[in-house]
């Protein structure tokens, strides 16, 4: 809470890769720990989906939706 202060909001990525693919594995057991961290600090958290990543390192990420969290303090 003090590295955000009272009234400032971090976003954040809500996994660390894009959405997967048709046939692609949905469940990746390392991905929950960008928002479980949340969880266990107990703050207020949204997420919010962010329409396409058009640009991307990899090409094959290019056009698939992508989420971000909005964290906020307590109180």
């Amino acid at each position: 809470e003090e590295l955000i202060g009272p009234r400032a909001v971090m976003i954040c990525p809500s996994l660390p890769n894009p959405a997967p693919r048709h046939a692609e594995p949905l469940l990746r057991v390392l991905d929950s720990g960008q928002t479980s961290i949340f969880n266990a600090m107990e703050l207020p958290v949204t997420a919010v989906p962010v329409p396409f990543l058009t640009t991307s390192r990899d090409s094959s990420c290019a056009g698939l939706p992508l989420g971000v969290q909005v964290v906020a303090s307590r109180g």
